[in-house]
């Protein structure tokens, strides 16, 4: 049996302006774009001090609006966004990227640690809290697609998959199996 992860899929995006159209931020993201922008919007309104907050901002303020443009869809984490900023950097555009991309690593949305701490007092937070069946439903729902996706992304059809780890699935295919420690 080998222990294989499988590339977690990312889209790969670029924020501009209705000003001029031209992308000025490219970004990447696991889960649904329109999640993303809204992030970006918040992070903007919130007075967040980062090159892309300040530049929507100021977007805003003039009457104008930020929108998002889908780059590539289903590439792999980090390595296509990399070469993306690299191709629009050579073509001259000027990104408000500060790095060359690649810095999210897979399963780890913030790129920032979580100390033992911060997980205990969310673990608390959460104790007790009833769920709707609704809810587990749509959970539920949302994780089988996202191993689906998962799995079509690392080119394989899946006859079992076990969904018990997110960002990983366990794969009986051809008589091999594949899975996370």
């Amino acid at each position: 049996m080998s222990t294989e992860k499988f590339p977690e899929p990312a889209t790969v995006y670029g924020l501009y302006s209705t000003r001029d159209n031209r992308v000025r931020y490219v970004g990447q993201t696991t889960g649904l774009p329109e999640w993303r922008m809204g992030r970006h919007r918040a992070d903007a309104r919130a007075g967040k001090t980062s090159a892309v907050a300040v530049w929507m901002r100021k977007e805003i303020e003039a009457g104008f609006d930020v929108a998002m443009q889908v780059i590539v869809e289903a590439g792999t984490l980090n390595e296509t966004e990399i070469l993306v900023i690299a191709a629009m950097r050579a073509e001259g555009r000027d990104l408000l990227n500060v790095n060359a991309g690649g810095r999210c690593k897979a399963g780890d949305r913030t790129n920032k640690p979580v100390s033992d701490e911060t997980r205990r007092k969310i673990s608390a937070a959460h104790k007790g809290k009833a769920v709707s069946a609704e809810v587990r439903a749509r959970m539920s729902e949302s994780k089988r697609a996202s191993v689906a996706r998962q799995a079509r992304a690392a080119g394989v059809s899946p006859m079992i998959a076990d969904n018990q780890n997110v960002g990983f699935v366990r794969v009986r295919w051809r008589g091999l199996t594949s899975a996370r420690d």
